[in-house]
């Protein structure tokens, strides 16, 4: 059975309402009657076995996400069941793909809280050798009091764990106009990778437009591994010079130009008026 309609029983859990339908899994919000808390079942369509790519980010998702506990990172839950889904903690609010479009462009001030935020949430990460790779505004939940989630660890990699992604498929993983340069030649184990994603996000709350073309193709996407970003200031020339420093530091195509750490990305952040400013980051032309 894929779809469920409200007052269906998975397992322990009573169907209340559908949050989220995405081509290959439904997420249904759900009452858990042996807690009685609201949960969210992400459910796969069809059958799981013959589809091998949602099955391993699924799996992925599980044993990756079971270990995390964390107030910026959605919490997932283990439980004995009858098919395969992924049981996580309800998290109210809106995407923060849902918010840019309802909100338009943001000032840094106002986006500043939510990356803060998602920056603690990869501290956390990285300190427990864990990589994200699937930084994007659809993966980052705000809820009502303010309060940032960082959802969904399909793509994630540990350093503890067996890379099952790696081992088993050549392609890349994850949206093309967010993954870092490296992540399209197959590299899943940088940290710096989280940083540059992060950078993509933070670029378009600031601008409303990325900093490379749009695009799903991954012959489009590699045309970054060749060429410097669209400044932000391009876009919006009220972002202030320091800003786009942070910026295009964080969206360098080589990882040993990046910023190096969550770490000292989040300290320019939050005091960039320390950042020292250099002539080739401070132009406004594409």
């Amino acid at each position: 059975m894929d779809e469920y309609q409200v007052g269906d029983r998975l397992d322990h859990f009573i169907i209340e309402a559908v949050i989220f339908e995405g081509a290959l899994t439904r997420v249904y919000r759900a009452r858990d009657m042996l807690t009685d808390l609201t949960v969210a079942l992400k459910v796969p369509f069809g059958d799981i076995l013959n589809q091998p790519v949602l099955y391993y980010h699924l799996q992925n998702e599980q044993r990756i996400g079971s270990h995390l506990s964390h107030p910026n990172i959605v919490r997932y839950i283990q439980r004995d069941q009858t098919r395969q889904y992924t049981i996580m903690e309800f998290v109210p609010g809106q995407d923060l793909k849902g918010v840019m479009i309802s909100r338009g462009v943001m000032n840094f001030e106002t986006a500043r809280p939510v990356i803060q935020q998602v920056t603690e949430a990869l501290t956390y990460l990285h300190r427990r050798g864990i990589r994200h790779l699937d930084i994007k505004p659809e993966n980052i939940m705000l809820m009502p009091d303010g309060a940032v989630k960082l959802l969904d660890f399909g793509l994630a990699w540990s350093q503890s764990l067996p890379d099952l992604l790696s081992e088993d498929f050549l392609k890349p993983f994850g949206t093309p106009y967010y993954i870092a340069p490296e992540q399209l030649n197959g590299i899943r184990n940088d940290l710096r990778s989280d940083i540059y994603s992060l950078a993509v996000v933070l670029y378009e709350m600031l601008t409303g437009h990325l900093p490379y073309p749009r695009s799903l193709k991954l012959s489009k996407a590699r045309q970054r591994l060749h060429m410097p970003p669209i400044p932000p200031r391009y876009f919006v020339s009220a972002i202030s010079p320091a800003i786009q420093e942070i910026l295009l530091k964080a969206l360098e195509r080589r990882p040993d130009d990046r910023y190096q750490t969550i770490e000292a990305l989040q300290r320019d952040l939050e005091d960039p008026d320390r950042v020292p400013l250099t002539e080739e980051r401070q132009r406004t032309h594409k």
